[in-house]
């Protein structure tokens, strides 16, 4: 419901009447392409779209950049509704904790411009701080194991024992290659650079408006495994 999807599409997994924009790759390098083509000749398929029906198989990136500007949550839902009036956005500001009576979540409390500030919630209140912000605001709160709040200091009002756990760190390898000819690089620096910027200003392919990672492959580590 939040996404529309920019080329290939599947309705049956993918969203195409959303505010959020994703759109295909538009910029084409001999690199990207040599990539593509050497993992379809040891028979890794081509696949069109990895968010669709199947993931595997080798392609390029999709990415939250339409007509050359990057789509963020911001500007495709909150900007738009404060704009309509449905938001109040305070901005500079800190919330420290969630207010309670008992156990029930009445209003947050927060630091802005130096000054401690308060609202109330009329009906429910949505954190969205991430995986750490989140259990932090609640651990400070007083909701989390209460072993932990009571050696902080901090008064137990709900004891839960998974916030703040279960965390898991996103390893990944980096490998770096030497390559012939011309990548992003250098197009990055002047005199390229200033090029790729006319190009983005007329609305053509640059990289200016590219995504951090180019082509992908999603496949198997083992012959044997189903997936």
């Amino acid at each position: 419901r939040t996404e529309r999807r920019l080329g290939v599409a599947d309705a049956a997994y993918r969203g195409q009447d959303g505010k959020f924009a994703v759109s295909s790759l538009d910029w084409r390098h001999p690199i990207c392409e040599a990539f593509v083509a050497g993992a379809q000749g040891i028979g890794i398929p081509f696949n069109p779209d990895y968010n669709g029906r199947i993931q595997a198989g080798v392609g390029t990136f999709q990415r939250a950049i339409h007509r050359g500007r990057r789509v963020s949550t911001a500007r495709a839902f909150l900007l738009p509704a404060v704009a309509e009036g449905g938001i109040d956005l305070r901005t500079e500001a800190q919330v420290s904790a969630v207010l309670f009576e008992g156990k029930r979540a009445t209003g947050v409390r927060y630091r802005q411009g130096g000054q401690e500030r308060a609202v109330a919630a009329r009906r429910e209140i949505v954190l969205c701080g991430g995986p750490i912000n989140s259990p932090a605001l609640l651990q400070r709160s007083g909701v989390g194991p209460g072993a932990l709040l009571s050696g902080l200091g901090i008064p137990v009002v709900h004891e839960l024992p998974g916030v703040g756990e279960n965390l898991r760190d996103h390893y990944a390898v980096r490998m770096v290659a030497r390559a012939k000819g011309l990548t992003i690089n250098n197009y990055a620096r002047p005199p390229r650079l200033w090029l790729e910027v006319a190009k983005w200003a007329m609305g053509r392919p640059s990289i200016l408006a590219l995504s951090p990672s180019l082509v992908h492959v999603f496949w198997k580590s083992d012959p044997a495994l189903d997936v």
